[in-house]
């Protein structure tokens, strides 16, 4: 077969940037261009525009083309992990009537943001229902179910407070085993009103988690969370352990004063003193002694304009400090004003007021967990919610699997957060399938 490059669904200025790459090669007998609207989806929701090469070259050779390929312009490298994942069953069959392709590159966008690599994710499905739950004080929550309608019950309790579910987020449940609720608490993302703090507190949340579980008809279910997910997870399973089949939590988070004070006024600016200046920038040098004080006030507050800065400031520090590596698409997804403005308004109301708890409340009451299956799932390098709190968690539920991931700071989506959240998925699946 005739060594061949095919080059498809790129705008023409970075075909012709691909061309000039795959010039430099000999075993590159020619480059097939195609036009630019030639695109494939991933089965997880990804929507691609897609190169596809297929040289017959040696091991030096492809690391050398692998390399220059970096040089590119907004170019995501895909390994061959996507291939049988793409949906597009006519575009993959005009790629291998061209030759089997050896690798893949794409210049991708997804329909969330958050994330670009779900290779570990199970397929994103469409919700086969969706509530619209009217609660108390003029808050409606927005609620979803996917998977299977006749499948293993299971809760996905999202961070913040206040950052809202993704679509992403059905992906840490097999569709053909679980039937997924995932909601929006209060005052974020499809719930409404947008942005509110009243009657929004952790027991209002712990209220509706069974008001949710009342209206489904459930009985019991998996109840999944991570960060501040994980807060409310824990707050749930101890007020109701009886209706708790097992328990995921991750980037644990017990909202205790030092977590809090590291976070927010010192601890971790010093790993981020860059980041930190931007987050500082809203707040006046005089009121920087009492930055979360100084923020609520902002937050809080009539302005809109200084209300509005300070919620972009306020997110985009925890979005750049949410990975072990830069990742620009969770980055870009907490600078987007609808998410900052929810996220930053609730998360500093429940901080202001040390999330409605008791000092150590969630350890204390730890005992509770013991006749609950879980699992632990922690980040050593957690800028955001450091180890010690999934340590001190784990001392006080050792019944619990506790997994340290050695190369993963906060965010679910990095690579062996999400693998060992999936394999937690899936184990207890089997356990209670």
């Amino acid at each position: 077969m005739a060594e061949r490059a095919l080059i498809f669904g790129l705008s023409p200025d970075i075909r012709d940037a691909f061309a000039r790459v795959f010039a430099r090669y000999t075993t590159v007998e020619r480059v097939l261009l195609f036009g630019s609207r030639a695109k494939g989806t991933f089965k997880d929701g990804s929507d691609i525009d897609l190169a596809v090469f297929a040289p017959r070259m040696s091991d030096r050779q492809f690391s050398r083309l692998w390399n220059d390929i970096d040089d590119l312009p907004i170019v995501f490298k895909i390994d061959l992990l996507h291939w049988d994942r793409l949906s597009n069953e006519r575009l993959k069959d005009k790629i291998l009537d061209e030759g089997q392709p050896f690798f893949a590159i794409a210049h991708l966008t997804t329909d969330n943001r958050m994330d670009t690599n779900r290779q570990d994710l199970y397929p994103i499905t469409e919700p086969f229902a969706t509530h619209e739950l009217v609660v108390d004080n003029g808050h409606r929550l927005y609620v979803e179910e996917c998977g299977r309608p006749d499948g293993i019950p299971a809760i996905f309790l999202h961070g913040g407070p206040g950052a809202g579910c993704e679509a992403a987020h059905r992906g840490f449940f097999d569709p053909e085993r679980y039937r997924a609720v995932l909601f929006d608490q209060r005052g974020c993302g499809r719930s409404t009103p947008h942005a509110s703090l009243t009657a929004n507190t952790t027991w209002d949340l712990v209220a509706d988690l069974e008001r949710i579980r009342e209206q489904l008809g459930i009985e019991r279910w998996l109840v999944f969370g991570g960060s501040w997910g994980s807060t409310l997870a824990l707050a749930y399973a101890e007020t109701h352990p009886e209706r708790v089949a097992a328990l995921v939590a991750r980037g644990i988070f017990l909202c205790r004063d030092a977590e809090i004070r590291w976070f927010y006024q010192e601890g971790a600016n010093w790993i981020f003193p860059d980041y930190w200046e931007e987050y500082l920038a809203p707040i006046p040098a005089d009121e920087r002694g009492d930055l979360l004080a100084a923020y609520h006030r902002r937050l809080a507050g009539a302005d809109e304009v200084a209300r509005m800065a300070a919620a972009k400031a306020w997110s985009v520090w925890e979005g750049r400090t949410a990975t072990l590596l830069g990742n620009p698409g969770i980055q870009a997804h907490f600078a987007d004003p609808h998410v900052a403005l929810s996220l930053a308004r609730i998360e500093c109301h429940y901080f202001v007021h040390r999330a409605f708890l008791e000092p150590d409340q969630l350890l204390r009451n730890a005992h509770r967990l013991a006749p609950i299956p879980g699992v632990i799932v922690q980040g050593r390098y957690d800028a955001i919610c450091p180890m010690r709190s999934a340590w001190d968690l784990h001392q006080a539920w050792p019944t619990a699997d506790f997994q340290v991931i050695a190369d993963a700071g906060h965010s679910a989506f990095e690579p062996g957060i999400r693998q060992a959240l999936v394999a937690a998925t899936d184990r207890f699946a089997h356990e209670l399938g």
